[in-house]
């Protein structure tokens, strides 16, 4: 089993990992409250001060796009940092959270649906906002949808933390969701809505990524084991961490550096979250 090195630390609850243009993109959702980037030395440089960033992803022009979980908005950075409103989600979202955008612009995110540690969780949906569109709601009933990713062979992957599974929903060439199943589901729960019996669980689905061969890698704060999973649930490889995973990413010059953002949940807006690395054998998709 492999065992990570740390890159990066001093970051309060790391989120939202992506890989772009040689760097690894993160969001400290509740420490510094900002967008950051790092190179594979561990040289970060801040991006745009957020309040509560969350989900990140890129327009075909080349601007970044940050969910606000606090602003329940959809923000736009420009390369000079300037940072604009993109689109208003308080119609059609409680906690805003994830997100993956695709290549034409498509964002999808999820919504917790409830505030973690505060409100009684429920049922949640998923958001379609297409590119400079309107939000619609695009994938109902999931356990707090939350890191999503696009499979290689056209579907949207969701990780419901609270339902304990990662669901796949079909892309239609609109943009449109449907034909939901489970990739692979971690225990037979289903949907669960009290916070002891989430942590109960041998897996909370939490961040993920997927590689070449359509096989998942899983954030699970639940555990300092990150796996990756085939879709019948076989464990293809893992490695450890020094504190519990929470999402993770694929990316370096040939998309085989695994980065997993690692963090303590008593201390979600202190400092010892964690951007760890790790050589896996399968490329990001």
């Amino acid at each position: 089993m492999t065992a990570t090195t740390a890159l990066v630390d001093g970051i309060g609850w790391p989120e939202g990992l992506r890989w772009h243009d040689g760097e690894l993109y993160y969001s400290d959702v509740f420490g510094r409250q900002g967008v950051y980037a790092t190179d594979l030395r561990g040289s970060v440089r801040a991006i745009a001060e957020i309040a509560m960033p969350s989900g990140l992803g890129w327009l075909p022009d080349g601007d970044l796009l940050v969910v606000s979980m606090q602003d329940r908005a959809l923000l736009r950075v420009t390369d000079d940092g300037d940072v604009k409103p993109y689109a208003d989600l308080a119609s059609v979202a409680r906690f805003p959270n994830d997100m993956t955008v695709t290549a034409d612009g498509t964002a999808y995110l999820g919504d917790n649906g409830f505030e973690f540690g505060v409100e009684t969780p429920v049922e949640s949906h998923v958001i379609r906002v297409p590119l400079g569109g309107v939000p619609e709601i695009a994938a109902t009933g999931l356990g707090m949808p939350n890191g999503m990713v696009v499979s290689p062979d056209g579907h949207l992957l969701v990780a419901e933390t609270l339902g304990g599974r990662i669901s796949a929903l079909r892309i239609g060439a609109d943009g449109s969701l449907d034909e939901r199943a489970d990739f692979h589901a971690f225990d037979e729960l289903g949907f669960v809505d009290d916070i002891p019996t989430l942590m109960s669980r041998p897996v909370a689905p939490d961040g993920i990524c997927v590689n070449a061969a359509g096989q998942v890698w899983v954030g699970n704060p639940l555990s300092t084991e990150v796996c990756c999973f085939d879709a019948d649930g076989t464990v293809a490889d893992r490695v450890t961490t020094s504190a519990p995973g929470i999402t993770c990413a694929l990316g370096g010059p040939d998309g085989r550096t695994l980065f997993v953002a690692t963090g303590v949940l008593a201390d979600q807006a202190g400092t010892s979250g964690r951007i760890e690395i790790a050589e896996v054998d399968t490329a990001a998709a």
